[in-house]
This record gives C-alpha cells, structure tokens and sequence, in this order.
C-alpha cells in the first residue's frame, strides 16, 4: 500500500502545503487490523522536500481539530519534537497506539513503525527502503528479482540468501516482548532484527539489535 504511493508533483517545492485529498493514512490500518489508533486521536502526515530529498514526518493529533498542512507549520508548533536531547512521550507516535495483544499485533506494530515514513520517498530519501521478509516464497521474489538494472547477485550470494528461515519470531512474555524480522535493502543486503517491546500499553521500542545476513549492493547512487 505505502510503496505503491505516487508522490503529488505539488509536493515537489519549498514547503509544500497538502490539499487534503492526498493518500488517506489511517487506510494502512486496514490491512494493519490488529494494532488501532487510541481513542481521541487520528493520525495524518506533512511532507518536507528540500531538493535533495523528500519525505512524509506521521503524528497524530486530537480528533475534532485540522490537521496541519505543512512540515513548517507543524515544526512550529510542536518544536520539541524536534530536540534530539530530550524524550517528549507526545512526539513518539507509538504511544498513539495499542494493540489486540496478540503475537500479530505486536508484529504489526513494529512493521508500522519502521514503514510509516517510508511512501512518496523522493531523490536521497530513497534510500530508506527497508522491505520486510516473512515467508520463503517472499525471500525467493527478492532472490529472483534482483536483476537488471541492479547489480545480479553473485553465486554464494544466493546461497546464502537462500539458507535464511524469514519466518518471524514473537516471543511474550510478562513484561517484553522480543520479536524478530528478516529484511532486504538494496543497499546493504538481507538482515535480521530483534526488538525488545513493552508488552504493556504504551507498547515502546525498548531496544533493537540488527545483524546482516547477506551483504548486497545495488550500485546505484542517487
């Protein structure tokens, strides 16, 4: 759904203002059905393009008021959640959200959390192309459409791509949750991830720790 997203030519300029028509971005919840948005909030987006790059930033805001329309009107308003030296709970969009409690919902909210930004990626930002891998038949597409105008990937490189279980891992427990995900990058190759959640609302990204399995690049450089 979100890497199927056409980026609007208006967006492309100096902050630029959304019109209200553009992609509705509480529809991922559709096929997200086991994590919601808490009572009282929608969620929405504002994009930046600065001609190197451009992407959408997702908040949330209270029900019953307008959304913002642009990247600037809304970092002047929220300016906090900007400062990388402090932790503002209201600018951490996963407090905005709970789950069913199930092992699904705790994976789908690790999916939303590293895919909410990533459609309608322009220029740079294009590199943020994290693609998650959960069966073998998806790890085989991967494998086998790895081809022009990319780089091919090599003999040991199959086999060795080939030999990954992508099956997700969800582990619960009293107080974390520990899951593990497989993922592809064309620049960086096939990697694993395991996140430490809390299994109590606010469910917060405690830790995470990344491995490659596969190195790969793609060759291409925006």
């Amino acid at each position: 759904m979100l890497g199927s997203q056409r980026i609007p030519t208006y967006l492309m300029e100096e902050n630029p203002e959304l019109r209200g028509d553009e992609f509705d971005f509480m529809s991922v919840f559709t096929i997200l059905d086991h994590i919601k948005v808490i009572d009282g909030y929608q969620l929405a987006y504002v994009y930046q393009y600065d001609g190197m790059g451009g992407y959408p930033t997702v908040y949330a805001y209270p029900e019953g008021t307008q959304p913002y329309v642009s990247f600037d009107e809304y970092i002047a308003d929220k300016p906090e959640c900007f400062d990388s030296t402090v932790y503002v709970s209201g600018c951490d969009i996963l407090t905005y959200l709970e789950t069913d409690g199930s092992p699904l919902g705790f994976l789908q909210l690790v999916l939303f959390d590293t895919k909410k930004g990533r459609f309608n990626l322009y220029w740079h930002s294009a590199y943020c192309d994290r693609h998650f891998i959960a069966t073998p038949s998806g790890l085989d597409a991967i494998i086998l459409n790895i081809s022009d105008p990319l780089l091919p990937l090599s003999g040991s490189q199959k086999r060795a791509a080939q030999r990954i279980d992508p099956t997700p891992e969800v582990l619960i427990g009293d107080e974390m949750v520990d899951i593990r995900v497989t993922w592809f990058t064309k620049w960086g190759g096939f990697n694993e991830t395991h996140y430490a959640l809390s299994r109590e609302y606010p469910h917060l990204i405690l830790s995470t720790e990344s491995q490659n399995l596969v190195e790969y690049d793609c060759g291409i450089m925006f």
